[in-house]
């Protein structure tokens, strides 16, 4: 009868084992998930700030756009009026 409850016992605990193994493992791919989601972030936002400063760095582009916002702001006063 011993044996038999250690058997239990140790049956048990590997199922203890292996259910926290798989929360440690959910937890640890959420994680590594973020933080390739954060990477691919910070690389579009670094692309998008250097294509800025290269057309704010033209003066010929940065006048383009000075005009195009310009233009906007000028249809949303007239929407608005």
């Amino acid at each position: 009868m011993g044996k038999l409850k250690e058997r239990e016992s140790k049956a048990q605990l590997r199922w203890l084992i292996r259910r926290d193994m798989d929360r440690v493992m959910e937890i640890v791919k959420e994680n590594v998930e973020q933080k390739i989601a954060d990477g691919i972030m910070n690389a579009m936002a670094q692309e998008v700030a250097n294509d800025c400063k290269s057309i704010m760095c033209n003066r010929e582009l940065r006048e383009d756009i000075r005009a195009i916002i310009r233009a906007k702001i000028r249809e949303v006063e007239s929407a608005v009026k």
